[in-house]
């Protein structure tokens, strides 16, 4: 009887045919509720990041991770770790690690303005104080705890000082801590970092030097105190609003002092600063392709089945059986394929 020889050739073409579904997680500060459903808190900035679905290469060629971030004000990106990256500061860089890693993307930026009129180029409103309004020329002579909105020209005429855009409040005397000059009410989110600035600057000062306070729902966060006649001076810092949804800001003189104690106030500027994170991961597969020998074909062992279930791994993968001169007869989309006829056979291997 005449037998035919079966000849055998076999490829692992590495390509990731990428079928993953990326998840939401959340940091313990991003959740009310741990014993609760997890929900994402929003921020000021519209800020949102996607790292994007989890991904499957074979060792040594990378992919393109495919992130995306929306809004934010020319947001900074990151990521972490930076291992296998080709650049941890691009949106979509190619991620080519050696084992299995999962990647953090992280957006910053910070949110537009949340102070209403900030800069008083339209007087003091929304805000309110418990001030007296006098007109600009009789300030310097007034009693306690009066203000007037200068203009540049006004306040250089009376002081000799510059204001910090159209307008600045100036205030004469005090009436200490307890009494606010300015307020205003803002909301806000639970457990998001805050950055705050403000300007002041002494106009005159016979007896007393004022020192500016600050307070968020009635609790003083700062004070800065002026360093000379006609130096604006910049105040900053970070509040956490906690478990607050709404911020009532209010600033005070608390040198308690009343005649020859006059300062001016301009730019108060509240933003939120905006961070989100989300994760990809990226299995790393080692594949390999593996033909166990086959048997020489002939009458009496046709159909003869071909053996790739030595290939590597042995989870995660798809298989895919072809020829160009024999005959398959089975499935060819499983670990074993039966076949009819000699020929060259290849067998693909690949992770999902």
């Amino acid at each position: 009887m005449q037998k035919f020889s079966l000849f055998t050739f076999f490829l692992a073409i590495v390509i990731i045919d990428v079928v993953a579904q990326s998840t939401i997680k959340f940091s313990k500060s991003d959740v009310c509720d741990e014993s609760a459903i997890a929900v994402k808190l929003p921020n000021a900035c519209g800020l949102m990041v996607n790292a994007g679905p989890d991904i499957t290469i074979c060792q040594g060629q990378g992919k393109i991770l495919n992130a995306s971030v929306v809004g934010g004000n020319a947001p900074t990106l990151e990521w972490q770790s930076a291992d296998g990256l080709d650049d941890p500061t691009k949106l979509k860089p190619t991620a080519n690690p050696t084992v299995t890693t999962t990647y953090t993307l992280t957006a910053r930026a910070m949110s537009n303005e949340l102070i209403v009129n900030g800069g008083l180029e339209g007087g003091i409103s929304p805000s309110t104080t418990s001030y007296n309004l006098v007109g600009w020329m009789s300030l310097p002579t007034s009693s306690n705890s009066n203000y007037s909105i200068f203009t540049y020209p006004q306040i250089s005429s009376q002081f000799g000082c510059s204001t910090r855009g159209a307008n600045s409040m100036v205030c004469h005397g005090s009436g200490g801590v307890g009494q606010n000059f300015w307020c205003q009410t803002i909301a806000v989110n639970p457990g998001r970092d805050y950055k705050f600035s403000f300007w002041i600057m002494s106009v005159f000062n016979f007896f007393f030097t004022p020192n500016i306070v600050m307070k968020i729902n009635n609790v003083t966060i700062t004070s800065g105190a002026t360093s000379g006649i006609c130096s604006w001076d910049e105040v900053s810092g970070v509040w956490n609003s906690g478990g607050n949804t709404s911020a009532t800001i209010c600033f005070a003189n608390s040198t308690n002092g009343a005649f020859g104690n006059a300062f001016a106030f301009d730019d108060v500027s509240f933003k939120e600063c905006c961070e989100e994170k989300d994760d990809v991961k990226v299995t790393v597969y080692e594949i390999e392709a593996l033909i166990t020998d086959p048997e020489e074909i002939n009458c009496k062992n046709r159909p003869l089945t071909l053996d790739g279930s030595a290939s590597k791994p042995s989870t995660g993968v798809t298989y895919e059986w072809s020829t160009t001169n024999g005959k398959i007869i089975g499935p060819a989309n499983m670990s074993k394929v039966q076949i009819d006829a000699p020929g060259n056979y290849k067998l693909k291997v690949k992770g999902q």
